[in-house]
C-alpha cells in the first residue's frame, strides 16, 4: 500500500485582543499587515484571533488569511492563558496537523526584519521549539523562562500543553517554558538570542 505523506506546513497565528478604543483597531491592522508584508515572499498561512467575541472590527477587512473570533476575554486569567486558549481554537478549527509548525505573534508587536522566520524556515526539519528563554522583568536569559510575543512550535508540543495548561496556575511564560525543558528533547529546541521584535508595553524595548 501506497503512504502519503503529508506536506509540513507553516501557520502564522497573530493574536489580538480590542478594546473600546478606535485606534486599538488600527494599530493591530496596521502592526499585522506591516508583519505580513515583511514576510510575504515565505511559504505561511496566516490568520487572526482576537478574544472580544464575534462582532465588527476593523479586522474584518483584513485580507490576508483568516480571521478567528473567540470570547476568552471573559474568562478570569492572565493574557497569556486567553492567548493559549486561542491558538488551540484556531489549531482544531482549521485541523492543523500535529507535525506542522505554528507561529504566534502578539498582534500589537512588531517583527522588524525577518530573521526570526528565517531560522524557521531553515530549520524547520529538525528543530520542533523556537524560543527565546529570557525573563523579562529581569532582563536576563533564564532556563525556565520565556518571551511569548514571538515564538514558534510544532502543534504536537503546543496540543500537549493545552492539556498540561488546564491544571498548572503558574505565569505562563514559566509553565511553558518548563513544559518545554521537560518534554522535548534538547536537539530539537532552538534558542533564540535575537526575536529582530519590537516589544512596546510599561517600557519599549528591542527583543
Amino acid at each position: 500500500m501506497l503512504l502519503i505523506m503529508k506536506k509540513m506546513r507553516i501557520h502564522y497565528i497573530f493574536t489580538c485582543s480590542i478594546g473600546g478604543a478606535d485606534h486599538e483597531g488600527e494599530l493591530y491592522v496596521r502592526r499585522i499587515c506591516d508583519t505580513i508584508q515583511k514576510l510575504s515572499e515565505f511559504p505561511i498561512t496566516f490568520y487572526i484571533v482576537e478574544n472580544n467575541g464575534k462582532r465588527e472590527t476593523l479586522l474584518d477587512t483584513f485580507e490576508g488569511g483568516a480571521v478567528v473570533y473567540t470570547d476568552t476575554n471573559i474568562i478570569e486569567g492572565n493574557n497569556a492563558k486567553k492567548e493559549f486558549m486561542d491558538i488551540q481554537r484556531v489549531i482544531e478549527l482549521y485541523n492543523i496537523d500535529d507535525n506542522d509548525i505554528v507561529i504566534k505573534q502578539t498582534g500589537r508587536y512588531t517583527i522588524e526584519g525577518s530573521s526570526f522566520v528565517e531560522r524557521v524556515v531553515a530549520f524547520k526539519d529538525t528543530a520542533d521549539i523556537f524560543m527565546k528563554f529570557y525573563d523579562l522583568c529581569q532582563n536576563t536569559f533564564r532556563y525556565k523562562d520565556c518571551i511569548m510575543g514571538l515564538y514558534a512550535a510544532r502543534a504536537y508540543v503546543l496540543k500537549g500543553y493545552f492539556k498540561y495548561l488546564r491544571i498548572k496556575d503558574d505565569a505562563c511564560e514559566v509553565s511553558f517554558a518548563t513544559y518545554i525543558r521537560d518534554t522535548v528533547t534538547a536537539d530539537k529546541i532552538m534558542e533564540i538570542r535575537f526575536l529582530d521584535m519590537y516589544f512596546r508595553g510599561m517600557a519599549s524595548m528591542h527583543l
